[in-house]
Parts: structure tokens; C-alpha cells; sequence
């Protein structure tokens, strides 16, 4: 959903040769940028639409699952909304928003804690900047 790139962003130097009409004007070069708040409702809004779509990702039904954690509230609302949230894995109370490392570091502290085990059903979701979103479900076989 490329709509949401003006929502967050680190401008490369040339961005004003390429700036569309009514994006801001006011950016630095290679300084993050971020409309928090509305970055996150639309990755959100987004995130469930991307999952209510794939008839694959929406029949699979996890053993646990992980996604990008800005908050343990939001992850536990998107399992609850999906119907996945006796599986889900929160990491955002005990090691903060984490970004793109909240998948792997769920995962290796689940398995850690014999929480994910060979052959359990997992699922991991995410939505990032751009907006971007992605579900992925597999067997975990170490």
C-alpha cells in the first residue's frame, strides 16, 4: 500500500528531485521521519485486511505465532481479531519495540523456553513502513 510512504521514512539525499505534489517539503535528508500514530492504525487496518484475503494464511491454524510488536496490546488485538490468540508470543513488556528483530528474537526466546517445539504449526504476520504487510505460516523443524 504505497499511500502509507509518506507516513515514515528516511529521505535520501536526492528526495526533493522527487517529491510528488502535496508531500511534505520540510524532510532532511536521512533523518527518520514518522507519523506514528497513523502509521500504525493503517498498518493495522491493513495488516488484518492482507490476512482476511489469503484464503491459505486465514484456514491455517498455529500452535503459536509471532508478529512485529509495537505494543503487546496491538499484537494481542490482531491474534484476537485472526482467532489466534491462545497461540500468540509477546515480546514488547520484556524487551521494548524491537522493529524487525521481534519475529526472530520471539522465536528464539520461545524456543528457549520450550514454548516452540519441532513440528508445532506457526504463523508470524507483520506490517511495516511503505505500508508493507506480509503472513507467513509454516512447521517448525529444527
Amino acid at each position: 500500500w504505497g499511500a502509507g510512504h509518506t507516513l515514515c521514512k528516511i529521505p535520501l539525499p536526492q528526495y526533493h528531485e522527487y517529491r510528488v505534489d502535496g508531500e511534505r517539503d520540510d524532510l532532511q535528508p536521512l533523518e527518520f521521519f514518522s507519523l506514528g500514530e497513523r502509521l500504525f492504525r493503517m498498518g493495522f487496518l491493513k495488516m488484518i485486511d492482507h490476512y482476511r484475503s489469503d484464503q491459505v494464511i486465514k484456514a491455517f491454524k498455529p500452535d503459536i505465532s509471532f508478529s512485529h510488536s509495537p505494543s503487546d496490546s496491538a499484537t494481542e488485538k490482531v491474534a484476537q481479531l485472526i482467532g489466534a490468540q491462545s497461540s500468540v508470543y509477546l515480546t514488547h513488556a520484556r524487551f521494548g519495540n524491537t522493529v524487525s528483530a521481534s519475529i526472530p528474537l520471539g522465536m528464539a526466546f520461545a524456543i528457549r523456553e520450550g514454548q516452540m517445539l519441532p513440528n508445532m504449526k506457526v504463523l508470524i504476520g507483520c506490517a511495516s513502513a511503505g505500508v508493507t504487510t506480509g503472513w507467513a505460516c509454516f512447521r517448525y523443524q529444527p
